[in-house]
């Protein structure tokens, strides 16, 4: 990369696709485009991560600095076909700081959030993970990404079915004695994609997770073609489980994929009832979370919007405001509280009864965002003393304003008054127990009244 012939080669063969209409250009193990000058010998691991006396991050044959001036160039040059062509990276560096110099302004649109793809099914892990990755990738003035399925790892909906806590290296498979619950699963995969499908920023799709696939377990050790695999002479199962062809047709040929009845990798035979013609005819599949997920995601602009954290009672559970909706996905083994306001989207039907939101799923609920960030401060009192006053300050002015909408009663009759108006008169009245509760300084109270305020729109 040091020659300019070999850059100006470059620059013919993303001409050579632009000019074909493609969208940009997914760059694979980006952060190994350049090697340290002399090419060093290097006595750690192969894939770059750390071990003792080895830092991944003086691996000589990732991440070296003059790589960016090579991806800068090439934003340069899709910029010159029009603001709809992207670059993402695919830079497995960590930490999430590190992976941000991929994206700062003038390189690449986009990289792959390996921290989250690789995070466990843990609320305090996954929003550890959330923070940092808004916090570095917004740091540089770029989109977070998320992903948690991809071609070099176990589909999710199997990791999440792991028994025990056993770690298994990503890459190296499952085999089929793993002790797995499937349907757990399937439920905690469900989750995870709404969960996921909520956040703010760009979410990265892998081909048949929208099918709730599961990662194939019983290849034939001679159909396997994983060099992952035949390298270590059968130690390592490898990725060849999560890149089986996905079924189209339940009762098709190689469900559907050709016309042969064979493929590449042998299908499951278990996977008819996968097949993407059943699951669109059936409004509580996979397929139909999936399709309803990415709508409610496209109307509502979640990808566009923001994160605010709300403090939940459970330490096994994930609360969050992004524009319209709250978002509670509870990673615990019991019910938990999720509010009475209208359900917008459920992780699995019925997930919400009662005002209580089923163990591994995750709904989305329609709430009054502006009032629950002005009780929010209220809530950590130690915090910011004076950010509490003003907070409070504001719930009473907000009862004071709303107060002629009120004089017969938050219920009455608002039928020559606009719905707007409606919705405010209604929250002005809970406003009202609000500040009392507040007065009384009783957060746990104000928790959960703020819960039980129902929607009306």
């Amino acid at each position: 990369w040091d020659c300019e012939d070999v850059l100006t080669f470059f620059d013919g063969v993303l001409d050579f696709w632009l000019a074909r209409g493609v969208d940009g250009f997914r760059v694979d193990v980006a952060h190994a485009l350049v090697k340290a000058p002399g090419l060093p010998d290097w006595g750690g691991r192969a894939d770059g991560a750390s071990t003792p006396g080895f830092p991944g991050h003086e691996a000589p044959m990732f991440d070296q600095p003059g790589v960016h001036a090579v991806y800068e160039r090439w934003r340069e040059r899709l910029e010159r076909w029009g603001p709809d062509r992207i670059l993402c990276a695919e830079a497995n560096v960590a930490p999430l700081e590190r992976a941000a110099k991929w994206v700062r302004p003038r390189e690449m649109h986009q990289a792959f959030n390996f921290a989250y793809l690789h995070a466990p099914w843990d609320a305090v892990a996954l929003r550890r993970v959330i923070d940092e990755s808004l916090t570095a990738f917004g740091g540089v003035g770029a989109p977070s990404t998320w992903v948690l399925s991809n071609h070099d790892v176990v589909r999710h909906a199997t990791r999440f079915a792991l028994v025990d806590a056993a770690h298994v290296a990503h890459g190296h498979g499952f085999r089929a004695d793993t002790p797995l619950d499937p349907e757990r699963g399937q439920r905690r995969a469900r989750a995870a994609t709404a969960l996921m499908l909520a956040l703010p920023g760009a979410v990265y799709l892998y081909q048949g997770e929208e099918l709730g696939l599961p990662e194939a377990l019983d290849i034939p050790d001679d159909q396997r073609h994983d060099p992952y695999f035949l390298r270590s002479g059968g130690a390592v199962v490898g990725r060849d489980g999560c890149r089986v062809p996905i079924p189209w047709e339940a009762h098709a040929p190689a469900y559907g994929f050709n016309g042969s009845g064979s493929s590449w990798l042998p299908q499951p035979a278990e996977w008819a009832h996968y097949a993407r013609d059943l699951q669109r005819a059936d409004p509580t599949s996979t397929l139909a979370l999936y399709t309803d997920a990415l709508a409610t995601r496209k109307v509502l602009a979640l990808g566009t919007g923001s994160l605010r954290w709300v403090r939940a009672d459970e330490p096994a559970v994930l609360a969050f405001v992004n524009g319209e909706v709250l978002v509670v996905a509870n990673l615990s083994d019991h019910p938990v509280p999720a509010g009475a306001d209208e359900i917008v989207l459920e992780s699995v039907p019925g997930a919400v009864r009662d005002g209580l939101l089923a163990p591994d799923a995750t709904a989305f609920v329609h709430r009054n965002a502006d009032l629950l960030f002005k009780c929010e401060a209220l809530w950590e009192p130690q915090d910011d003393p004076d950010l509490i006053v003003r907070n409070l300050d504001w719930l009473e002015g907000y009862q004071a304003a709303m107060q002629p909408y009120l004089s017969g009663g938050a219920y009455q009759n608002f039928t020559d008054r606009s719905q707007d108006d409606w919705q405010h008169a209604y929250y002005g009245a809970n406003v009202d127990r609000l500040v009392e509760i507040k007065r009384a300084w009783d957060p746990d109270n104000l928790f959960r009244f703020v819960q039980s305020i129902p929607l009306t729109r």
